[in-house]
């Protein structure tokens, strides 16, 4: 029987798939910013954020070539266009991975193609070739087109890419093209090279978890601006990523939230099955929480949260009193 992707990551891949923009820095691009502007500038696009975002100067089908810092396997790409203000929001395009650079003069081949075509060489279905060019630059790996609502797209890649640069090319707009406006683009992967383990892993950006233990409603995978703290911190056992306080994670760590609530959890936090519930490893952790200084006021909350939910079954059962 083939291993779950729970137990294949576990044993051989390094953890989930993770954002890997952090490591990657604009090569090239060929697009420039609208009037020369650094607030329109194209670096923008690797930080998950709706503002800044980038705005290219007049024109479509713009080539856009990333140099990761480490050798990456490539499971996932992520698209999105600005938020409504933008005018010119990203509509389809194409990516490739290499490793090496990229003269990008050589990608201009499919800026005359239509989506058939061009869906027909990602599949392959169809290869380019000429004369001059045959083999000289790989095919796309994907056609993405986003939906003209969300104005975004996410992609599993049908087999993991390794390699050092991630080529981008923006095709088109919904709108006039006039330019191209762009939100967010997001490498979803692992650093190092792990495409022989690959196995089918589903949405990466659009997801939802449920730890009713800890929390009535689903959460929903989403990037986040503003400071936050994963809330198992709260129960018993703790944060599984080690969260005490806010101020540990960036805007490349995604978060797992309740938007009516604001109750947040980290990724370890929202697909592990034992989060909140209690056992001997969990109780320990607490109360090893207690002894330490930085951490009392945590253990005594996580000690209180089960006193809340059934101190009768709970505590008892686990010899707690005897310790304390």
């Amino acid at each position: 029987m083939a291993p779950t992707p729970e137990e294949f990551e576990s044993s051989v891949l390094p953890d989930r798939p993770c954002l890997l923009n952090d490591k990657f820095k604009v090569h090239s691009y060929d697009g420039g910013a609208f009037k020369s502007k650094g607030q329109y500038d194209i670096k923008n696009v690797l930080v998950p954020l709706l503002e800044p975002f980038h705005c290219s100067s007049s024109g479509t089908k713009f080539n856009l070539v990333l140099k990761c810092a480490d050798d990456f396997t490539l499971t996932h790409f992520y698209v999105s266009g600005p938020g409504p203000r933008c005018t010119e929001p990203i509509k389809s395009g194409l990516v490739s991975r290499k490793q090496a650079a990229t003269q990008v003069e050589r990608l201009k081949k499919y800026d005359s193609m239509c989506a058939e075509e061009l869906l027909e060489i990602v599949k392959g279905l169809r290869t380019y070739s000429s004369s001059e060019q045959a083999g000289s630059v790989l095919d796309p790996c994907l056609y993405f087109t986003t939906d003209s609502t969300s104005r975004e797209a996410e992609l599993e890649l049908p087999k993991w890419r390794e390699g050092k640069y991630v080529v981008v090319k923006f095709l088109d707009t919904h709108k006039d093209q006039g330019n191209i406006d762009v939100g967010i683009v997001g490498m979803i992967g692992y650093f190092g090279r792990h495409a022989k383990k690959q196995i089918p892993l589903g949405p990466w950006m659009k997801r939802t978890a449920r730890q009713v233990w800890v929390h009535p409603n689903a959460l929903k995978s989403m990037f986040s601006s503003s400071g936050w703290v994963c809330d198992g911190r709260d129960f018993t056992g703790g944060c599984r990523s080690g969260q005490t306080d806010f101020h540990q994670t960036n805007v490349y760590t995604v978060t797992f939230r309740c938007t009516t609530s604001g109750f947040d959890l980290c990724e370890k936090c929202a697909y592990d099955p034992t989060l909140g519930q209690v056992n001997e490893s969990s109780i320990r952790s607490d109360l090893e929480a207690l002894t330490d200084p930085s951490l009392c006021k945590l253990g005594a909350t996580r000690l209180r949260n089960l006193w809340r939910r059934n101190w009768a079954e709970a505590l008892p059962r686990l010899g707690i009193f005897d310790i304390l």
